[in-house]
Order: structure tokens, then sequence, then C-alpha cells
């Protein structure tokens, strides 16, 4: 889920792998003009998990 707030973008769990969430945050960057402020994550589950090391990479706050 992307949330698209007054502060910036907010991103509820990353996605399977570091490639897609990159994928996923250069079309965030695109379509809203904004970058990701904040991550959270609901779960420990892979499906949830698997592109946190983009989110690290990009010093997204979890």
């Amino acid at each position: 889920m992307v949330l698209n707030t007054s502060k910036g973008i907010v991103l509820v769990d990353a996605t399977w792998d570091d490639k897609l969430a990159n994928q996923l945050l250069d079309m965030i960057k695109k379509e809203f003009k904004k970058s990701v402020k904040l991550a959270i994550i609901t779960h420990h589950k892979y499906d949830r998990i698997g592109g946190i090391q983009a989110l690290m990479d990009q010093k997204i706050k979890r």
C-alpha cells in the first residue's frame, strides 16, 4: 500500500525482493514526484520483508 501524505509517501510493507522494491520505489517517485519517507512493515513473512534491503539502502525509515 502506498499512502500519499502532505509530508511524503508512506509505504506499507516491502515487496518480495529488492529488485521489485527498487522498481516500486522508482514508480512511486515518477508518479507522485515524492520519495518514500517511511515504510511500515506489518509482519515478518517473506512477501512483506523481501525488499527491506532496498529500503535500507535508500535510508527509508522503518
